[in-house]
Order: structure tokens, then C-alpha cells, then sequence
């Protein structure tokens, strides 16, 4: 989330900011959902970001799925 919204580093980014309330877009969400995906090795669906409101809820979902657990596109 940091690296996306163009911070120095995580530290910048509280995890129980809202995405829109730290200027996510849905440019930055699709940027952040792709980097995501590639780090997890599997595609996450289009509404990832936004259907978790922080960075912390996003990646509790994440956690919460096993590896390799399919995803809906």
C-alpha cells in the first residue's frame, strides 16, 4: 500500500487507514491488486482492495485464503 500511494515506506501507512480516506483511486487499487497478485502467485478478483476497507482488513482476507485457493476473477 505504501509503495503504491508513493510512500517511503510502511511505516507511513497506518493499517487501519481507509483506503479512500489515504487517497486510494481505483487506478492505485488495480495497481496495488496486481502487486499483490504477483507476490501471492494467483489473480485476486477486480473489487479486492475496495471490498476491504484498510490495509489491515485486506490482509486478513488474504491471510484467511490458502495458497493456491482459487479466486473469482
Amino acid at each position: 500500500t505504501a509503495a503504491v500511494l508513493g510512500h517511503a515506506g510502511p511505516e507511513d501507512v497506518e493499517p487501519d487507514a481507509v483506503f479512500l480516506e489515504i487517497g486510494m483511486d481505483s487506478v492505485s487499487a488495480a495497481e496495488l491488486r496486481n502487486a499483490l497478485g504477483r507476490a501471492l502467485g494467483r489473480d485476486l478478483p477486480a473489487g479486492a482492495v475496495f471490498d476491504h476497507r484498510t490495509p489491515a482488513a485486506l490482509a486478513a482476507a488474504l491471510h484467511a485464503q490458502p495458497a493456491g485457493a482459487a479466486t473469482d476473477p
